[in-house]
C-alpha cells in the first residue's frame, strides 16, 4: 500500500515558483529547491518527473497567478485601445514594487538554452498570446495590418519594460519612455 503523500502540491508549486521566477530555471539549484519546498529529492522526481517538469508546473502556476490579470486587462469588454493603456499602467506599478522580479515568462525567454523544446511552447505562446491580445485591441482602430506592427512594437515594450525594471528602474524615465511607446495608439 503506498503511503500518503505528506505534503500540498500547491504549497510546493507556490514555494518553487518563488525561487525559480526570482533566479530562473538554470540559476535554480535543485538544494534551493528542496529547501524552499521541503521536499527531499526522491518526492520531488516521483511527484515532477524532474527539475524541469516542477518548472513546468511552477511556469504554469505563474500564468494563472499573474497572467490571468494581463489577459483580463486585455479582453474587458468593449475592447479598446484603453484596455492597452490600462494593462501598461499596472505594469509600472507593478515594475515600482518593492519585490519585483520581472516576468517568469520574460525570465524564461531570456535563458531558452536551458529550457526543453515543450517548455519553450509554453514560453513562445505566451508572447503569441500577447501579441494577439494587442492586436484585438488595436484593431478597434486601426487596420488589420497596422494593428499587426504596433502590436509587436508594444510586445517589445512590454518586455524590455519587464527587462529591465530588473536591473534600474527610473519612475519618471519611466513614465516618459511609456508616454512615447503608448503613441503608437493613436491615430
Amino acid at each position: 500500500m503506498a503511503r500518503p503523500r505528506e505534503y500540498n502540491r500547491d504549497e510546493v508549486i507556490d514555494a518553487a515558483t518563488q525561487i525559480f521566477w526570482k533566479k530562473g530555471y538554470h540559476g535554480t539549484s535543485l538544494n534551493e529547491l528542496v529547501t524552499a519546498t521541503k521536499l527531499n529529492k526522491q518526492s520531488m522526481y516521483k511527484e515532477f518527473g524532474s527539475k524541469a517538469g516542477l518548472f513546468d508546473a511552477c511556469l504554469e502556476n505563474f500564468r494563472k497567478m499573474m497572467g490571468q490579470r494581463v489577459i483580463d486587462t486585455l479582453t474587458r469588454q468593449p475592447l479598446s485601445v484603453d484596455n492597452i493603456r490600462s494593462l501598461f499602467q499596472l505594469q509600472s506599478k507593478f515594475i515600482a514594487s518593492p519585490d519585483f522580479k520581472g516576468c517568469m515568462f520574460i525570465n524564461s525567454a531570456n535563458e531558452r538554452e536551458f529550457l526543453h523544446p515543450g517548455t519553450l511552447k509554453k514560453v513562445d505562446s505566451f508572447f503569441e498570446r500577447l501579441h494577439k491580445l494587442f492586436c484585438d485591441c488595436l484593431r478597434t482602430r486601426f487596420t488589420e495590418t497596422d494593428s499587426d506592427i504596433r502590436a509587436a512594437y508594444l510586445v517589445d515594450f512590454f518586455v524590455g519594460a519587464m527587462t529591465v525594471g530588473k536591473v534600474k528602474f527610473d519612475p519618471e524615465q519611466h513614465r516618459q519612455l511609456l508616454q512615447m511607446a503608448l503613441k503608437v495608439l493613436d491615430k
